[in-house]
């Protein structure tokens, strides 16, 4: 009968009562109608064929009605904005009811009909209604199915472009919104999804490289690393080849996301094949090399940690090739010779820091190069280099007690080198500048009296002489024993002096004034060594006993071998020397003494050279005492 109705409608020429009473029929007797649930499928094919067309008309009509009401309303907006006179009463009812009214239509007919040929029309146009009702989510569900569920050829490829594009839409109205995190999270997640589903369902479309991209770039982003590899990675193997900026966000992200994880070969390869199409004039190329270069010097840090040292050297060293002037290149080749030095291998050692140096002279490390060049050196005995270092280090090293340090080692690798003259001055550098620690300060002195020695600058070594004994007298409770012996060693030097120009004085006529210069020079002689003795330092006590012993015995054989007065007869003569001899036989028993006071300490176990001395004197003056040799018995030990 409601059938009839229309058809009356239509004759009796009421076409505005056809519209409301199909609305009515679809009403009643729809799919989401009483009439529907009660009847069964036979029944329900009876009506199907109107229920189809008159869904078809209503949701067309509806879809239609909106669309002009979005005319009329933009018209009025623009006459309003053009400063028109628009009347309030004018302006037409909001379009959005009938969007949605037509969406529930074509939701109708999807859902009574779902193997109609025109059912994936109808779900498209559901979509579109959806959209504009500003139902985006229902919008999204109505285009996936378009694309995904009924794989419309016509149809497909727009709607899910499109499902990817409202979840993208969603996305930004919940971005950056705290209290809407979970939402975003969502939608972020879904449009994914829709994405990797477009480009799999609809690859020859020219939307789907650049989606998948995008796809790839929020897996990234969500630190999904792996998945976010493989999805670029279909990127990179894109045929036809995408635009350069696809690829290129494509083959950062493979690389990317190999890096964290830690597949740095990965990750280095992917860098690299970036480089090989990425033009010159690329803004980010620098940063990619150096990206590269990371995954490098990483591959190495893997190599050191498992001990194999020499390749990591030569990859550390691969990364100057790679991003020459780079950060990371200096710091690899820095740590290259690092490990150089912990594999012993000097000399290359020593190239890989000489190269690093003329390469990066303004970089901070440089400041570091000093220690490993001296240590280096000193480890290949190339002792000159190794102390021009340290001369460096103490002009820059950081702390004082460094410098302080520095200082006197280049001075002792100076010298070991044969270069006198920068020995000298490092050592005259210390001595002036550190006087603490008191030890290291007096063998700084002590070294400059043995070279200023050793080229004959006898007023600079006597300088310094004089300065071990000084400080050794000043040292109070910091006096020790190694600088009471320096100090009894610089005394006995000076005593020596004395006693070598003690023994210049020849006893010449008038023999009174000879013998009192000779007399004046033993009391200063003797004196000095006095202060030898005060030292108790027993080596150079010896010595000094030795030397006193000499002095007296010199004494006496001047004497004896002093210039005779001219004109004398025999007898004068021969009591001339029998005065002689007494005035000298006194120096000689008194030198007999102490020599043999002295060699008696060979008794208390001190035999050192002064006391040897002393019995070969002794032996020369008293062999009847001193002069016995042991007796040898040979003798035969067979068996008659």
């Amino acid at each position: 009968f409601s059938i009839k109705a229309i058809e009356v409608y239509k004759l009796g020429g009421f076409p505005s009562l056809i519209f409301p009473a199909k609305e009515e029929y679809v009403q009643n007797y729809g799919a989401y109608s009483q009439y529907w649930a009660d009847r069964d499928e036979e029944k329900r094919e009876i009506i199907k064929p109107n229920l189809a067309l008159y869904l078809d008309e209503l949701s067309s009509y509806y879809h239609a009605r909106a669309q002009n009401l979005v005319k009329l309303n933009d018209k009025y907006q623009r006459d309003k904005a053009a400063g028109k006179k628009v009347k309030r009463k004018d302006r037409p009812e909001p379009a959005r009811p009938d969007f949605l009214r037509a969406a529930a239509l074509y939701e109708e007919f999807v859902f009574t009909f779902p193997k109609d040929q025109r059912t994936p029309e109808m779900a498209f146009l559901m979509g579109e209604s959806f959209y504009a009702a500003g139902e985006l989510s229902k919008a999204v569900n109505a285009y996936e199915s378009v694309a995904y569920n009924y794989l419309d050829k016509k149809r497909g490829a727009e709607a899910g472009y499109s499902a990817v594009l409202i979840l993208k839409e969603l996305m930004q109205a919940s971005a950056g919104d705290p209290n809407r995190v979970a939402e975003f999270q969502s939608w972020r997640d879904h449009k994914i999804e829709s994405a990797i589903s477009f480009s799999d369902y609809y690859p020859t479309d020219p939307n789907a490289v650049g989606v998948l991209t995008e796809a790839a770039q929020a897996i990234f982003a969500k630190n999904e690393f792996t998945r976010a590899a493989e999805v670029a990675a279909r990127i990179t193997q894109w045929q036809p080849r995408p635009k350069l900026e696809l690829m290129k966000s494509a083959y950062l992200i493979v690389a990317h996301s190999r890096f964290d994880l830690q597949e740095y070969p990965e990750a280095e390869f992917a860098y690299k094949q970036l480089l090989d199409f990425l033009p010159a004039t690329d803004p980010d190329l620098v940063q990619i090399i150096e990206r590269a270069a990371a995954a490098v010097y990483k591959q190495s840090e893997q190599q050191v940690a498992a001990g194999e040292l020499a390749p990591a050297v030569e990859r550390l060293l691969s990364i100057g090739q790679l991003a020459p002037g780079s950060d990371i290149a200096a710091t690899a080749q820095y740590d290259a010779a690092a490990h150089l030095i912990t594999l012993k291998d000097w000399a290359r050692a020593e190239s890989v820091l000489l190269d690093f140096k003329a390469r990066f002279p303004t970089h901070a490390l440089v400041a570091t190069l000093a220690p490993k060049f001296a240590f280096v050196y000193q480890e290949s005995q190339q002792w000159g280099k190794a102390a021009s270092a340290l001369a460096v280090m103490a002009a820059t090293a950081t702390t004082e007690d460094e410098r302080r340090q520095a200082l006197y080692l280049s001075a002792e690798l100076y010298e070991k080198s044969g270069n006198i003259t920068q020995a000298i001055e490092k050592y005259r550098d210390y001595a002036s500048k550190y006087p603490n620690p008191f030890d290291i300060a007096t063998e700084a002195r002590f070294h400059l009296v043995e070279l200023y020695g050793s080229t004959n600058q006898v007023s600079k070594r006597n300088y310094w002489l004089q300065e071990l004994i000084k400080q050794d007298a000043q040292a109070g409770a910091g006096r020790t024993d190694r600088s009471k012996y320096l100090a009894a060693f610089a005394t006995a030097k000076f005593a020596d002096d004395e006693f070598a120009r003690y023994e210049t004085i020849k006893l010449t006529l008038p023999l009174k004034a000879s013998l009192k210069r000779k007399r004046s020079a033993l009391d200063v002689t003797l004196k000095a060594y006095r202060k030898v003795l005060d030292y108790g330092v027993a080596e150079f006590a010896t010595q000094a006993n030795h030397r006193i012993g000499n002095i007296y015995m010199r004494l006496a054989k001047d004497l004896m071998n002093s210039q005779r007065p001219n004109g004398l007869d025999d007898l004068a003569l021969e009591q001339y020397e029998i005065l002689l001899e007494e005035q000298a036989l006194p120096f000689e028993e008194k030198a007999i003494d102490i020599l043999a006071s002295n060699a008696q300490r060979a008794w208390t176990g001190i035999y050192d050279d002064w006391v040897k001395e002393s019995f070969d004197t002794l032996a020369k003056i008293l062999p009847a005492r001193y002069g016995k040799k042991e007796q040898k018995v040979e003798f035969s030990d067979a068996i008659f």
